[in-house]
């Protein structure tokens, strides 16, 4: 405190040794709890010193929404940069996470497709919980997007479809300015890009719902149609409509779907770029047989109450994907 008031005095002291003493100080009161005034004297500190040690403090709130914006607006207030401590804590809770997972992308065969509502991993939650810290300001919701996008492949290509719930339900949060950004407004560039991948993963997620309430409702049909007709026609009626609404999915999916249509032969690609396109096809590889085989088994199974499906199967299951 000696050392603030003399600077607040203009009196001169040694950056340094000045720096650090603040430094230390202020990880004792991260250590001690005393979470209401870190943001304060994190601010006291050089810029990149103060967004490395405030992020390493946010990294290990795991609280609700509100109380890890609560912290995010005590930095906001005062004058903390913001948007680059929510990046550098985002990063290194995947640091984090990348030290003890080893991630790899398996050819060798397709991953077991988990159901839409099964428990998820506490450690993809961890990564989930990381990447929020990048949804409280309207300027990042790109960048929000772009990392989501990173998650969303890793998940499918691991056949999580119950993090991939988690993920969208968490990136729709209606406190979040994320969840009031028009998916369908003009975007071009980089952003464009960001915003159709986000859009076909949120639309292929949609007809895997979809197709997990047709099953529920397949599974409740009568037994015997003569005995209880009126079950029996309002059995046929949501069998009817939930087929319908798979079948404007999968068109939805179709328009939507992601190839690497951008690359260049002479175009100089990074790693990061290469692990994205690698992803990228390999997601199509187990996906679309998938959806394609799913909505085949619902054309089959409804060939005697939707007259014409398996015409509209022959027609509409052999897309042109290439």
């Amino acid at each position: 405190h000696f050392v603030l008031f003399l600077r607040d005095i203009m009196h001169p002291t040694p950056d340094k040794e000045s720096d650090d003493l603040i430094k230390t100080y202020t990880e004792l009161l991260i250590d001690f709890k005393q979470d209401s005034i870190i943001a304060l004297y994190a601010s006291k500190l050089p810029r990149e010193m103060s967004i490395e040690t405030y992020a390493l403090f946010l990294k290990n709130i795991t609280g609700s929404y509100d109380e890890r914006f609560k912290f995010y607006s005590l930095a906001e207030q005062h004058g903390l940069n913001v948007t680059a401590i929510a990046r550098r804590t985002s990063d290194l809770i995947l640091e984090e996470y990348l030290k003890n997972e080893r991630y790899t992308i398996s050819y060798s065969s397709s991953p077991r497709i988990a159901s839409t509502n099964e428990p998820v991993d506490p450690k993809d939650i961890v990564l989930i919980r990381g990447l929020e810290w990048l949804t409280f300001n309207k300027e990042q919701v790109v960048e929000a997007m772009d990392r989501a996008n990173a998650l969303f492949r890793r998940f499918l290509v691991c056949g999580k479809l119950n993090a991939v719930n988690t993920l969208l339900s968490s990136m729709a949060n209606p406190k979040s300015p994320l969840a009031s950004y028009n998916l369908d407004q003009e975007a071009e560039g980089h952003e464009l890009t960001v915003v159709e991948e986000y859009s076909f993963y949120r639309t292929m997620f949609n007809f895997f719902t979809k197709d997990e309430d047709w099953v529920k409702i397949w599974m409740e049909k009568p037994q015997s149609q003569t005995s209880f007709p009126r079950n029996s026609s309002e059995w046929t009626l949501r069998i009817k409509e939930t087929t319908d609404a798979l079948d404007q999915l999968f068109d939805q999916f179709l328009n939507a779907y992601m190839t690497n249509s951008e690359s260049e032969e002479d175009k100089i690609i990074t790693d990061e770029e290469e692990r994205r396109i690698q992803e990228l096809q390999r997601v199509s590889d187990i996906y679309i047989p998938e959806v394609i085989t799913r909505l085949h088994r619902v054309y089959f199974k409804t060939r005697g109450i939707i007259p014409g499906l398996v015409i509209r199967s022959r027609r509409s299951l052999s897309p042109n994907f290439n």
